[in-house]
């Protein structure tokens, strides 16, 4: 840049007003990429201070929390209500099937149940276990959905350890202390997903994040519990 103005400053011609216009529009070209520069490395400052929180809390810290103990407390209340529905109707298919039928009447018709029960125990006793079974598989899959929703997320003090809050049935907190180290999150809150998953070393499935929920300082949240590693 000096170099073209003292080029400039040595031909007569330019030393006018028409000079002093081309200097300044270079002036103004060549001080445009270091503005762009600067604002990108203070962006990258910027963004590289996150990495430098303190993640060693004096105290426990609220990272994130769910409002959805209405949905949870329903679902319970369905799981019950699958159970006791299918319950019922493997008591009445098995009362059928031992019914009496009045041999003195011997012109009545065959009737359907009466065909079921030549197939032997086969249809008598599997389609009631089957039933109860049905049940009893709805109740564990609605069991396991809302104890892997998670209510609340909580840092320990110290930074080393943190507090899941599941749902449990009919709204009973399940609390369960897991060292960070443990957790691994393959999603950032910031994707397009409807929940954050966070896998925990040594337990099945994921604990799952509604993003209907508040995360709180979100800035901690992804050092710590947003975090993917390597488990």
């Amino acid at each position: 840049m000096f170099f073209i103005q003292n080029i400039f400053k040595s031909v007569p011609c330019f030393q006018c007003a028409s000079y002093n216009r081309a200097l300044n529009t270079l002036n103004r070209i060549y001080k445009t990429p270091l503005r762009a520069s600067k604002c990108l490395n203070k962006k990258y400052i910027s963004n590289k201070s996150i990495f430098e929180l303190n993640t060693n809390v004096t105290k426990d810290v609220l990272l994130f929390k769910s409002s959805s103990d209405r949905t949870y407390k329903i679902i319970s209340i369905f799981a019950v209500v699958q159970f006791g529905f299918w319950l019922t109707v493997a008591d009445s298919y098995y009362a059928l099937l031992n019914k009496n039928v009045n041999d003195s009447n011997e012109n009545h018709t065959v009737w359907w149940m009466d065909k079921l029960k030549t197939k032997g125990k086969i249809v008598t006793v599997g389609i009631p276990v089957g039933c109860i079974c049905m049940g009893a598989i709805l109740v564990a899959i609605c069991a396991v959905y809302t104890m892997k929703s998670v209510k609340m997320l909580v840092l320990c003090k110290g930074g080393e350890n943190l507090n899941i809050t599941s749902f449990g049935p009919f709204n009973k907190n399940i609390v369960t202390t897991i060292p960070l180290d443990k957790i691994s999150c393959s999603v950032g809150r910031n994707t397009s997903n409807q929940t954050i998953p966070l896998k925990v070393k040594g337990k099945w499935f994921f604990y799952t994040l509604d993003k209907n929920g508040t995360i709180y300082n979100p800035q901690l949240f992804d050092i710590t519990a947003g975090l993917k590693r390597k488990i």
